[in-house]
């Protein structure tokens, strides 16, 4: 009789083994996908906030067309150093971590429904002040500046050149002369201090402080009559009106200067952009649903999706309890005693254990994690594509490994804990014989 009881039990293990998996891998995506820190944790682990700095950016910055038939006076890559400390110190990598972190933080719980709704505010106020600082300190002020210096005077005389005023025969002004007359007049201190006054007067009125501005470059100041007559040569004082009026009053620009070029949409645009930057930028639940979805359905889909993964996650313990009572029962079903009754269920947990553990390490890693690799084709991608597929893979690889981890975990504490509960059965066992051997 216990023999065939004892055979009952064979579809039963083969069922706990089932229900086991099931139980594994569900507690395995609750501790991974529906799990903000698991998000984060990966971020950090492939250093996602220095790869920006380190990749992104000199990627997107190589592909900023800055060839012939460019409009730019300046070539970027004179400076692209300079360009990315800059972008570092306004965004550094741990404000990039504090702000991804605290979005998880938020939008994970609503995914999985553990919240009704949420809330991330985007502060970049802050942000945007450092900016001005760091273009002073980071571009104007560094040993890459001479260069965009000495493009930007070529720039500038090549513009000024065919505007130049009727002169006397006798005197020939090529567009080099122009060129040097403007470095003698706009020095390089001279720029760099007036560019810095006009980033304290913009940063200002976009952080929304100040409603208006004015950048004033007093061009007629640097360019005095000494230079005037410098360029015009000795007996030309005649013409040294035309000189000046060609000069001009300076050059300024001002918020309505900015306003008038921008046609209805871009205006409102900018005063959102303003608005944001002033009070900080508030996403929550209702803009999250109009980005996602275009109809009601859609909709509640999402939101009865939601509601099935809450209810799930809120009875994973019973999807723990099924197959212990059901090892209880193999216990009960095959065992003629109290101690085998205990003994049995614990050597079928150890060896399935055994055998899931082993199973899922040398799947991953003799098969999984290179068949997952060849699954994702990087090749043919260039520039920022590339760099951003490159990190992709890499984040892909780390975090399915991280949920691989958490089942072998899993597996491992099954292991050890029926490892030692057969080790107490044994003990009982020991303890109980020489109990009877002494009672005889």
């Amino acid at each position: 009789m216990i023999w065939l009881r004892r055979a009952f039990t064979l579809p039963l293990i083969l069922l706990f083994f089932v229900l086991l998996v099931a139980a594994v891998t569900v507690t395995a995506v609750n501790n991974t996908v529906a799990n903000s820190e698991f998000y984060n944790d990966q971020m950090v682990k492939a250093d996602m906030y220095n790869y920006v700095y380190d990749s992104v950016l000199p990627a997107a910055l190589d592909e900023v067309n800055t060839g012939e038939g460019s409009d730019a006076p300046i070539d970027i890559a004179n400076f692209e150093a300079e360009i990315l400390a800059t972008a570092e110190q306004v965004l550094p990598p741990w404000w990039l971590q504090q702000q991804f972190e605290e979005a998880t933080r938020v939008l994970v719980p609503y995914f999985v429904d553990d919240t009704a709704g949420f809330s991330y505010t985007l502060v970049v106020k802050d942000r945007v002040e450092d900016a001005g600082q760091a273009i002073k300190t980071q571009i104007l002020r560094s040993d890459a500046f001479v260069e965009v210096y000495e493009d930007l005077m070529a720039f500038m005389s090549e513009q000024l050149y065919p505007t130049l005023p009727e002169l006397p025969p006798s005197v020939v002004i090529t567009q080099t002369d122009v060129e040097n007359a403007l470095k003698d007049a706009v020095t390089l201190p001279w720029l760099v201090e007036q560019l810095e006054t006009a980033i304290d007067e913009v940063i200002p009125y976009l952080t929304g402080d100040q409603n208006h501005f004015i950048v004033n470059i007093p061009l007629q100041e640097a360019v005095t009559d000494d230079v005037l007559l410098d360029l015009l040569g000795p007996g030309n004082e005649a013409y040294l009106n035309d000189a000046r009026d060609w000069i001009g009053d300076g050059w300024s620009f001002t918020d309505a200067d900015m306003r008038d070029e921008l046609d209805a949409d871009a205006e409102e645009k900018l005063d959102d952009a303003r608005g944001y930057i002033h009070d900080g930028y508030v996403f929550d639940q209702d803009d999250l649903r109009n980005a996602m979805f275009d109809n009601s359905q859609d909709a509640q889909d999402f939101d009865d999706a939601r509601h099935w993964i809450s209810v799930g996650r809120s009875l994973l313990w019973v999807l723990w309890l099924v197959p212990f009572l059901l090892l209880i029962g193999i216990g009960f079903l095959g065992g003629r005693g109290w101690k085998t009754r205990a003994a049995g269920p614990l050597v079928i947990l150890f060896f399935v254990s055994l055998i899931l553990f082993l199973g899922v390490m040398l799947t991953w890693g003799q098969w999984g994690e290179a068949e997952m690799r060849s699954a994702i084709d990087t090749s043919g991608y260039q520039g920022v594509e590339a760099v951003m597929l490159e990190k992709a893979e890499e984040v892909a690889i780390n975090a399915a490994d991280s949920f691989v981890g958490n089942m072998q975990d899993m597996y491992m504490y099954l292991l050890i804990a029926s490892g030692v509960g057969l080790a107490a059965v044994g003990v009982w066992w020991l303890v109980s014989s020489r109990s009877r051997e002494d009672a005889s």
